[in-house]
């Protein structure tokens, strides 16, 4: 009986150190990198309903261009905006666009 507990007992412990790794993988954006880039939420919103008004979807074969013209027209916008004497906004470009597609999916669609 004792070696059956034992048995539970390290498949419990490797479940948590599972379940650990998973939901810390799963926040995959430093704090430093939120911090930068949640300043500038409301301009995110708002250069994303700019660039919906500026954006015909039917010049894009589907739908998931159109979104992804969207994402990359914010964040050229964002560079122009904030890049000037700031090179996070160039060295960060593909973890932005990952950013906006992930935290702003309901403005996108």
């Amino acid at each position: 009986m004792n070696r059956s507990y034992s048995k539970i007992r390290h498949i419990q412990e490797s479940n948590q150190k599972l379940e650990n790794r998973l939901l810390n993988e799963e926040d995959e954006y430093s704090p430093k990198f939120k911090r930068r880039i949640g300043g500038v939420d409301n301009d995110i919103i708002n250069l994303i309903d700019d660039a919906k008004g500026e954006v015909d979807e039917d010049d894009f074969d589907d739908y998931f261009e159109y979104m992804d013209n969207i994402v990359f027209w914010v964040v050229q916008e964002l560079q122009s905006l904030y890049g000037t004497n700031d090179d996070f906004w160039y060295d960060e470009e593909d973890e932005i666009t990952d950013y906006i597609k992930d935290n702003y999916d309901g403005y996108l669609s």
